[in-house]
């Protein structure tokens, strides 16, 4: 079981075990964890946020107040780098060459490396957009904590859809599979909202009976 922190960021690494970001003022740390457990701990200076899976045995965490991204040893949690940035860094996804980062005031993409000359702005219209994650088609997804809208966009920038729904509330925390399924956690609304590829949404309880056709015991909507 693990204990119950003040959980921001997490991602399942190639060694299939999970890696959480705690903080609040008296934890600031990465639990390493598998199914039977809490496995290490590591304390940390700063305030941890995003986690991302960085090549095989790499992971990035960000420290958003002081504007750092750490990249660690996936197995020892040993911190092999430290790079500063000169902008806040929240949520942090990778493909390839490709780094995204939420930065609450925009969207932000590094090709090749974190340098400041190498930062491209993908979208910079919405506030408190804190959360990101990449698909397999290297589509860019988003979400604005305080506008409640979860976007989908290219790397031209082309807008693929912009989702709302009644009942998501503050979605905070975004994952997507290898189907390109989005999964969306609505921290308000306490639920999670799944978008296909194209945004249709599966969920059991976002969607009244008139809205909505069963399938497999998913209740299907297109928006």
């Amino acid at each position: 079981r693990i204990p119950e922190y003040d959980t921001y960021g997490g991602d399942f690494l190639s060694n299939g075990k999970l890696l959480l970001a705690i903080n609040n003022n008296l934890r600031m740390k990465l639990i390493l964890c598998n199914i039977d457990g809490v496995l290490t701990e590591k304390k940390l200076s700063g305030s941890p946020w995003g986690v991302c899976c960085f090549g095989e045995n790499e992971v990035l965490v960000t420290l958003p107040d002081e504007k750092k991204v750490l990249r660690l040893n996936s197995d020892s949690l040993d911190i092999k780098e430290t790079v500063p940035l000169e902008c806040k860094c929240y949520g942090i996804a990778t493909s390839g060459n490709i780094t995204v980062i939420g930065t609450r005031d925009s969207v932000v993409m590094f090709s090749g490396g974190l340098e400041e000359r190498r930062r491209t702005t993908l979208s910079s219209d919405l506030s408190n957009t804190d959360d990101v994650a990449l698909d397999d088609e290297d589509n860019v997804i988003y979400s604005s904590y305080l506008k409640h809208i979860v976007r989908k966009q290219d790397m031209a920038g082309n807008i693929l859809f912009s989702y709302t729904h009644e009942k998501l509330e503050k979605p905070f925390g975004l994952a997507v599979n290898i189907y390109g399924e989005i999964f969306v956690g609505g921290f308000a609304s306490n639920n999670i909202h799944i978008l296909s590829r194209s945004c249709l949404l599966y969920t059991s309880d976002a969607a009244d009976d008139m809205q909505c056709v069963d399938l497999g015991g998913r209740r299907i909507i297109k928006k």
